[in-house]
């Protein structure tokens, strides 16, 4: 990595995580050496219709944290709007110089953010003594949501939310996967969500031990949304909480940009093939100089209606800082992709689940990762054949929108990964990033949080 020419001040990547003991596991402000091997051109995210007086679908307060769940919200672009959190009042934004919105989630019904003459962008923030964990709002309802990763193993709680946002009732069931194949349950195969609310399905209710897990939700009738709050809870190793938006459906490539955190950490990558066709897959590792490819991880067979996963911690890198994960189905089906960790290395420890990004876009939206971080990172992930130019802006709660030099005209060049502090800048308070570079990139974040010792994560809406 490297700032384009300018007579500036020199590059300040990974700067500010310096101070934080985490930065060896998520950062490590790394600079390009040699050029890595291009891989073939990505897919950019082609629904930029802005969200102007359109619902984003949240969920409710996730109970099972015993903790508060806050509802953030980032306006989009310059023109004046207000933003409505319905049910639950108003949250007024006003322009974009009023800032991000942080207001707590009013009760156990889901909500919608209603952006009037701006879009806005949202992400669910969950905290307690139990764990930290984030995920992004809905743009849509969908008759199908996948989630890839997951384990009724002991020490596990996962549960699978469903929420209707529609003034009908909804019908919808659950399907889950193992190596072995898929596994329906009679009393998930009819389950009825009433207009407006959410109902949480307890994995471990329904299910022996599973150590890989993957789930999905189908309607028999109506829309829903979908998401999967884990508290990891085991009598010995690590702990922590993850929330994660179910996919609503597979595809060829997925891109990872914190796929793999590196050393301190043991990741996998969760693959779920939901089709009635065999899946070959290769798995990509990017860090901040090459690309690697293994030979263990390239034509991997995905069974038919079957999930598995890849462990990463054995994976070949140069580099501690970790590295970006592109997943490309090559032959058969398209499937789901998302990626685990665990943190133990005496400096932080903590659990982060997150779900792949299907597409590439020039421009992104990421409000926080959590609420009052110690360590914060933006992720860069440059899967095209050439180098790109980026920029991070900061929005705070004050109106206030920050553009440093110093997070200014970042070169990553082709097939790169790159992991970017703003800690130094977000000081430990909820602050929103805008991202625009010159090629399309994937982003995620990436927050270490004192409360409840943990990690989490949130990847990035394009921006319209």
């Amino acid at each position: 990595m490297r700032r384009r020419p300018s007579g500036t001040d020199a590059s300040p990547v990974g700067e500010s995580l310096a101070a934080a003991a985490a930065i060896a596991l998520i950062a490590g402000g790394l600079w390009l050496g040699e050029r890595p091997s291009v891989p073939a051109s990505p897919e950019i995210a082609r629904d930029r219709a802005p969200f102007v007086e359109r619902a984003l679908f949240c969920p409710p307060a996730f109970d099972a944290f015993a903790g508060d769940t806050a509802l953030a919200v980032q306006p989009l672009d310059a023109a004046p709007g207000a933003v409505a959190v319905e049910p639950g009042g108003g949250v007024e934004t006003g322009r974009k110089a009023s800032g991000l919105a942080v207001t707590s989630l009013p009760g156990e019904s889901p909500v919608d953010v209603v952006g009037y003459g701006a879009p806005v962008s949202a992400t669910a923030v969950a905290q307690s003594e139990k764990g930290s964990a984030a995920a992004p709002c809905a743009t849509e309802a969908a008759r199908r949501w996948y989630f890839a990763d997951g384990s009724s193993a002991l020490g596990w709680d996962e549960r699978i939310v469903i929420s209707n946002p529609f003034p009908d009732e909804a019908v919808a069931r659950v399907v889950f996967f193992t190596p072995s194949g898929a596994e329906a349950k009679a009393n998930l195969a009819d389950i009825p969500v009433s207009a407006g609310e959410a109902v949480a399905v307890k994995v471990n209710d329904f299910i022996l031990r599973e150590p890989v897990l993957a789930a999905s939700v189908d309607t028999l009738r109506g829309r829903v949304v979908a998401w999967k709050a884990t508290l990891k809870e085991p009598n010995q190793g690590v702990s922590g909480a993850a929330v994660t938006l179910g996919a609503p459906k597979p595809a060829r490539h997925w891109y990872l940009p914190a796929g793999a955190a590196g050393k301190g950490a043991r990741d996998r990558i969760s693959i779920l093939n939901p089709s009635e066709e065999e899946a070959i897959v290769n798995v990509t590792l990017h860090t901040a100089s090459e690309a690697i490819q293994s030979p263990d991880l390239t034509e991997v067979s995905v069974p038919a209606s079957s999930a598995m996963t890849v462990p990463l911690e054995g994976a070949p890198t140069k580099e501690d800082g970790g590295a970006g994960v592109i997943v490309e189905s090559i032959g058969g089906a398209g499937v789901v992709v998302e990626h685990a960790a665990a943190f133990d290395s005496g400096a932080i420890t903590g659990y982060l689940s997150e779900g792949g990004l299907p597409a590439v876009s020039t421009a992104w939206s990421l409000p926080p990762a959590a609420l009052h971080p110690r360590a914060d990172d933006v992720v860069v992930l440059n899967p095209g054949p050439g180098s790109t130019f980026f920029d991070i802006a900061l929005v705070a709660t004050d109106g206030t929108v920050t553009a440093p030099a110093r997070l200014s005209e970042i070169e990553l060049e082709a097939g790169a990964r790159l992991s970017v502090s703003v800690a130094r800048w977000t000081e430990g308070k909820s602050v929103g990033v805008e991202l625009t570079s010159t090629r399309p990139t994937a982003v995620e974040r990436v927050a270490y949080s004192p409360a409840g010792e943990d990690m989490s994560s949130t990847t990035g809406l394009p921006l319209p």
